[in-house]
């Protein structure tokens, strides 16, 4: 499986500087085969323990999109918000912004 070698990778290099781009890559992945609790695991790291991570607020707009998907709209929209207050120049703000809109 694909996912594999993101999983090897975390195990074998857990002091990487690219540990928080395998979690983020590895939830994108589960997220586009609708693994979505797997999925938002591996946003969650991203979001807890990489606090300047260059990928914590695109792990934070899909974990909203996760927590949407699992029908959690108002968690959704509080990490839409989230994303926007602390990244408010970033091109997830601009999704997020519109997350809001859309979603009321």
């Amino acid at each position: 499986m694909r996912f594999q070698r993101f999983e090897t990778f975390i195990d074998k290099f857990p002091k990487s500087i690219y540990i928080p781009n395998a979690h983020y890559w590895l939830g994108q992945l589960l997220f586009n085969k609708a693994m979505y609790p797997e999925a938002q695991m591996h946003f969650d790291k991203v979001i807890s323990l990489y606090p300047d991570s260059n990928k914590r607020s695109d792990a934070l707009l899909k974990q909203g999109t996760v927590l949407q998907k699992l029908g959690d709209n108002a968690g959704a929209k509080k990490l839409f918000q989230q994303v926007v207050d602390e990244y408010p120049e970033s091109n997830s703000a601009n999704l997020a912004k519109s997350r809001l809109l859309t979603k009321g």
